[in-house]
């Protein structure tokens, strides 16, 4: 068990705040937290619908005393990147967008493994890239994945909402993130609550494709063949524990399934955040640890591959 004391003591080296242009031009706004010795691996840290890579700075800097270097974007649309709030047309975008940043840290930290850390609307985003695009990741962290919701939208909402996002795209709908349903915390909440960065609505046609998106995550978990954990409360009202733990059922074996006990959907808050993260440390300590052993066997058995013509 990490001791909260201990944590407190430990603090990160650096804190660095990064722009990013993206291929259409949009100007995404991030932020990474660095260890104070050599990172063990790399996160990219994707966070939910309607927040901001700020509301992970404790969890983000706990990452980093325990020897992970962390960067979060603000997606596009949300916090301080740019994008019309609480739209977007096609989720291609947001996916290019984690794209082009996963294939940057790549590109920069080309021997340390990298991980992709998503929540809730995050994780699903973070399984529509493996599942679209072949990535060398050392693994991916799921908390509370967007594959289904909790209490889906019945037939006449759901019709509805699909004629207004052909005809009437932009108009606004109640975001399925209520701050009450996000923690155990109140403080959690009322901080969700006051933060005016913070999105309470989005598009139909933002909605039906986060829909679309999740679905087809859902179905397609045999298309992901790298480790995977996947975290889950089962006092999660917004996104389904249920379906997550069905999705598991049907992944490879490198897949691992907690279901949280009376955890809400943010696991990252609350009194159970320290147990939490042990497991989600533990998680990736193995996983950084098997793919050094593999890059140093890759060394051995092809002595040649680091020249290149």
């Amino acid at each position: 068990m990490l001791k909260s004391e201990v944590l407190r003591k430990q603090i990160a080296r650096e804190h660095v705040e990064k722009h990013w242009k993206t291929r259409d031009g949009i100007l995404l706004y991030s932020q990474s937290w660095c260890p104070a010795t050599r990172s063990k691996g790399i996160i990219l840290l994707i966070h939910d619908l309607g927040e901001h890579s700020s509301c992970y700075t404790d969890w983000a800097s706990q990452l980093a005393t325990q020897g992970y270097q962390v960067l979060a974007p603000d997606l596009r649309g949300h916090g301080r990147s740019e994008g019309t709030r609480g739209h977007l047309a096609h989720l291609n975008g947001v996916l290019n967008d984690l794209l082009q940043i996963t294939e940057s840290l790549r590109e920069e930290y080309p021997e340390t493994p990298l991980f992709l850390y998503g929540q809730g609307m995050g994780a699903m985003l973070g399984l529509n890239m493996l599942i679209r695009t072949p990535l060398a990741l050392g693994g991916i962290v799921c908390s509370a994945p967007w594959l289904a919701l909790s209490h889906e939208p019945n037939r006449l909402a759901q019709f509805l909402i699909t004629a207004a996002s052909k005809l009437m795209p932009r108009i606004r709908i109640q975001s399925p993130v209520h701050p009450q349903l996000q923690s155990g915390d109140l403080r959690t909440v009322r901080a969700y609550q006051k933060d005016p960065m913070c999105q309470h609505t989005l598009s139909c046609r933002f909605f039906t494709e986060l829909q679309s998106a999740a679905a087809q995550a859902a179905l397609s978990k045999y298309k992901i063949n790298i480790p995977l954990l996947v975290m889950h409360g089962s006092n999660d009202d917004f996104t389904s524990c249920k379906a997550s733990g069905e999705f598991v059922r049907n992944t490879s074996r490198k897949t691992r399934f907690i279901e949280w006990q009376g955890g809400y959907h943010a696991l990252h808050t609350g009194c159970m955040q320290e147990e939490v993260l042990q497991s989600v440390i533990d998680w990736l300590n193995q996983q950084s640890s098997d793919a050094i052993k593999t890059t140093a066997h890759d060394s051995i058995a092809n002595p040649g591959s680091g020249f290149r013509a």
